[in-house]
This record gives C-alpha cells, sequence and structure tokens, in this order.
C-alpha cells in the first residue's frame, strides 16, 4: 500500500471522506481526482445529457457518486433558459456573444440549436440537501459563470476548500461572462489560496470574411499554419493552509495529496511541516520524506532543469 492510500485510509479521513464537486461534469471527471476516487464523496452536475453517460461507469470507481442533472445557479433555485450549442461543452445559461465569435475559427460550436427551461439548483441547496457540510476539491467549468457561482457559497466553507478550478474566458464568448482576469483578480484578494497552475487555451483568429480570400488547401492548413490566440484558461488554486484558520489534521493530510497531485512539492512540504508541528504525528514525517524523493524523478522538473542550464549555458 503506498503512502496516499495510507492517508486516505486514515481514521479521520474514514470519518470524514473527501469531497469533490464537479460543476460542469459533462465529457469526464478530472482525471486528477482518480488517486481519491475509491475513498471520496463526489458531487457532479450538468445540465446537458448529451455527454454524460460516463457517469454510469464512473459511478463504480467512487465510493460515492451523487448526479445533479441541474444548472448550477449563483441565485435560483428553480428553472433558467440554458442555451443548447453545438457543442454541447459550450451550452451555457448566457447567451453566445454571436457578434465576437465570428472572428474565431470554433465560431460554429457556439451556435444556438435551441434554447430550453430547465431546472436549476444552488450550492447553498445542493449542501443542504446532501448534507454535507465542507467541500475538499472543487472544480468548475460553467461557461461563463465560474466566479460567481464561487462567491455564492457561504464565505467560511469557500475559504477552507482545499484545491480549486476554474475555466473562465479570456474573450467575448459570451454575455456576461466571468473572465480570467477578474477571477485572478478576486482570488488574490482572497489571500487564502494561489494559482499553482494556469493552462491556456485557444482558437485562431480568421474573420470569415478574410478565411474566404484563402485557397482551398490553405483552408486545409489553417489549423497547423496558424497560430491560436488565448481565449479561455484553465486555472488551478491551491490552499496555504494558513495558521490561525482552524485547519486540523485532515486537512493537512488531504492538502498534502492535493500538493502532490498538482507538482507543488514546496506546498507539499510546508504542508507536511505545518501538520507534524500540530500534531506531532509521525505520518507528516514520513510525508516530507516522500515528497524529497520524489522531486529528482519528476519528469517536467527535469526538462524544467534542463532547459534552465541550457539557457544559462548560451
Amino acid at each position: 500500500m503506498n503512502l496516499t492510500e495510507r492517508i486516505l485510509q486514515d481514521d479521520e479521513l474514514r470519518e470524514k471522506p473527501p469531497v469533490l464537486f464537479d460543476i460542469g461534469a459533462s465529457t469526464r471527471l478530472p482525471e486528477a481526482w482518480r488517486t481519491l476516487a475509491k475513498y471520496a464523496t463526489c458531487v457532479a452536475f450538468d445540465p446537458d445529457a448529451r455527454q454524460m453517460g460516463h457517469l454510469e461507469t464512473a459511478s463504480r470507481d467512487y465510493r460515492k457518486l451523487l448526479v445533479y442533472p441541474a444548472i448550477v445557479h449563483a441565485e435560483i433555485d428553480g428553472e433558467v433558459d440554458f442555451y443548447l450549442t453545438r457543442s454541447p461543452e459550450c451550452s451555457s445559461t448566457l447567451p453566445p456573444d454571436a457578434d465576437s465569435l465570428r472572428c474565431w475559427r470554433f465560431a460554429p460550436f457556439f451556435e444556438v440549436e435551441k434554447v430550453v427551461k430547465l431546472p436549476a439548483v444552488t450550492l447553498k441547496t445542493v449542501l443542504r440537501e446532501t448534507g454535507l457540510d465542507r467541500i475538499d476539491a472543487y472544480k468548475s467549468d460553467t461557461q461563463g459563470t465560474d466566479l460567481r457561482l464561487f462567491r455564492s457559497l457561504p464565505p467560511e466553507l469557500g475559504r477552507r476548500i482545499l484545491s480549486l478550478e476554474f475555466e473562465p474566458g479570456i474573450i467575448d464568448a459570451y454575455r456576461g461572462e466571468d473572465k480570467l482576469w477578474q477571477l485572478l483578480a478576486a482570488m488574490e484578494k482572497e489571500g487564502d489560496f494561489y494559482l499553482a497552475n494556469l493552462t491556456l487555451h485557444g482558437s485562431v483568429y480568421l474573420p470569415s470574411g478574410q478565411e474566404a480570400k484563402l485557397k482551398r488547401w490553405q483552408r486545409r492548413l489553417v489549423s497547423a499554419a496558424f497560430r491560436e490566440a488565448p481565449g479561455w484558461g484553465e486555472a488551478r488554486y491551491l490552499n496555504r493552509l494558513h495558521e490561525g484558520r482552524g485547519f486540523g489534521r485532515r486537512e493537512y493530510l488531504l492538502g498534502w495529496i492535493f500538493a502532490m497531485i498538482e507538482q507543488q512539492p514546496g506546498l507539499a512540504l510546508e504542508l507536511a511541516d505545518k501538520g507534524r508541528a500540530l500534531c506531532g504525528d509521525a505520518l507528516f514525517e514520513e510525508m516530507a520524506a516522500a515528497t524529497l524523493r520524489s522531486i529528482p524523478y519528476r519528469t517536467s522538473a527535469l526538462k524544467r532543469i534542463w532547459r534552465k542550464i541550457r539557457e544559462f549555458s548560451r
């Protein structure tokens, strides 16, 4: 049994298993959660049933999987308009900004096929219905409403989340959407989290009128010949677990696991030290030692080191 599994079978985590919230669970649940799955309760949300078949398989992987086939809304428990787009991943409670999207090659994905009324639920209602008093990992991919949903959580609960993931936009894809710059500013004010990873994704800027000027063979090569411009970001935050916030042994154990998943050994070492100082538990010494052993064998770390050596030698 490896160290992570031993931690997940600790008495405190048996009594209070990890709780994971996935808002916008179409296609798949986060791969990073696979390590925790058989020990965790996962609450998954998505109103668009076209790509939710994977949850039947996922239910066998998780200790408990609760599925809400509903929109998560910041304010409304009831029904709201939902814009079903050609690509299910682009469907949203916000209308796509068709005028702005015309300049982007992936604009057809956002074409609205129909507008339907779908059930909506707030996170406060979900917490009350499920009886859950905590969220340990929170992932939100809602096509434009990530920040407002996070802000709709009870503040004390939100500050205690250990791992956060958002996918806010950069370009004008939806009307009235929460943007990446707004999320970055809001999370900086929170003070308890740091940005552990930011991956940018995008599309080719090519207005339809300009694409018409290309020859047929040139159009076929657009994806390879044109550099994509950033269109949205995938931002991951980790909780620093500051002293004086009421964090206990359970949070330091789980926080270490999330830090290791995100390949953040600096935070993992810090949390192991804090846990050992708080609890005097030899398990945290093992965690610190395991963190140090893991560093030389990380492929990504070796690549970064080799890149720095080459830059220095120029």
